[in-house]
Formats: C-alpha cells, sequence, structure tokens
C-alpha cells in the first residue's frame, strides 16, 4: 500500500489534522471508537478531551512517511511535531499508528512511538528532513561540512543550506528509514523517499542511501546515492 492508496477515512483524518478541523477530527472515529495514545486509552468524549488538549490543542503537525498492512492493520508511519516542551518534547519524533476502520470510519487507532537507533545528530537531521525544518537540518552540520547529492557536491554549512532550503525543504522530501548500519566514524542508511519533486521516471518512493560521517556532535560528511535495484 502507497500513501497516495490509504483508505479514506485514513485520509479524512489527516486532512482534518492539517486543517486544524476539531469536527473533522472526531468525525473520523466512529462512536464506539478507541484511542490508544502511548498506552492510554481513550473512549468517546475522552477522545474529544485529547484532541482539544494533547493534539489539535498542542498545535500538533503530522506528515505521513509510509504506510503498510501487518497483521490485518493498516500501519502508518507519521513523523510528528507540536508543543510538547510541558511533556519533555522538545524535538519532532516518530510513531506508528496502528488503525483498524469500521465502514467510512475509524473504530482503534493506537499510536506507538517509533525511533530508529541512529546517532543523535543523524536522528536530528532525518527528524527535522520528516517535518521541513530546514534550520533543524542544518543545525546538524559542522562549519565546513560538505555534501555530496547524487554526484552534486556542496563545501560548506551555507552552501548544504542553500541545496537543503531548495531540494529537501523546498520540495518537502521525506524519508522512511529501512536499514541502518553503523561504522566507524559514522552511519549508512537506507530509506524510502517521496515529495513534491518531479517524479517522471523515478518509483514512489524513491530509494536512496545516506552516508553520514560524523565528529563529535556533527555531520561533517553526507553522501546520497540511489538505490539500483535488479
Amino acid at each position: 500500500m502507497s500513501l497516495s492508496t490509504l483508505p479514506q477515512p485514513i485520509k479524512a483524518f489527516l486532512q482534518a489534522t492539517a486543517n486544524r478541523d476539531r469536527a473533522g477530527v472526531l468525525s473520523s472515529f466512529a462512536d464506539d471508537a478507541v484511542l490508544i495514545d502511548f498506552g492510554k486509552e481513550h473512549r468517546g468524549d475522552e477522545i474529544a478531551h485529547w484532541a482539544d488538549n494533547l493534539y489539535l490543542g498542542s498545535n500538533v503537525r503530522v506528515h505521513p512517511l509510509h504506510t503498510e498492512q501487518r497483521d490485518g492493520h493498516t500501519v502508518l508511519t507519521v513523523a510528528v511535531d507540536g508543543d510538547y516542551a510541558a511533556l519533555g518534547v522538545t524535538e519532532p519524533f516518530q510513531l506508528d499508528w496502528h488503525i483498524d476502520l469500521a465502514g467510512d470510519r475509524i473504530a482503534r487507532l493506537r499510536m506507538v512511538e517509533k525511533k530508529p537507533n541512529l546517532p543523535a545528530p543523524v536522528l536530528g537531521f532525518v527528524q527535522a528532513m520528516n517535518m521541513y525544518d530546514l534550520d533543524g537540518m542544518v543545525s546538524r552540520f559542522a562549519a565546513d561540512a560538505i555534501a555530496n547529492d547524487q554526484m552534486r557536491h556542496y563545501e560548506s554549512r551555507d552552501a548544504i543550506r542553500t541545496w537543503l532550503a531548495k531540494e529537501i525543504a523546498g520540495d518537502r522530501v521525506t524519508m522512511f528509514v529501512t536499514e541502518i548500519l553503523h561504522h566507524q566514524g559514522g552511519v549508512a542508511v537506507l530509506a524510502k523517499v517521496t515529495g513534491d519533486y518531479d517524479k517522471t521516471g523515478l518509483p514512489d518512493p524513491l530509494e536512496l542511501r545516506f552516508y553520514f560521517t560524523l565528529a563529535g556532535d556533527a555531520i561533517v560528511q553526507l553522501v546520497i546515492v540511489p538505490v539500483k535495484r535488479p
């Protein structure tokens, strides 16, 4: 299943979220729906209270990254950000939404945090990228960092900012990490990538490898190459 073929009730919930449409969010749920957020169960009026305080009330932003069928459920992986500092959460995070439908509404939604096993600078970059956060991405690079995106070379954090602004944040590109290889000095990440760029002749999602080299708490080199499948 691809994001473009998500069931209509899930699309409606995501659209209502993006529009800050409280009535639309609540009408996405069946009357007897169950919502489980970080292990806490909500039903009936409790779902409205959750929406008013922890969801729309916290200025939540949700960007879908990947979807699949797993054990009879639709599992939608999303990047999330919002005003959660009071809860001790100051960075974007990633969730798996396990969703069951009843007709044209959501019968059960279970939210589970999914944190990729990545070094802090790389995790920060991925989280920022998935929220189209240019400053968040750039801040993970050293001042003299270099990057190479499919044979195009960028030297210095300023040059990297220009590239990220136009082709990553500008094209609303997201990455869903599928494989992580740790090595001395860095990490290699395989990811499914999608966004608003021209997809003519490209698979959707596109698979890319991101090779990160680290020094201390900063990225000093990033090389991105396409994955060629037989």
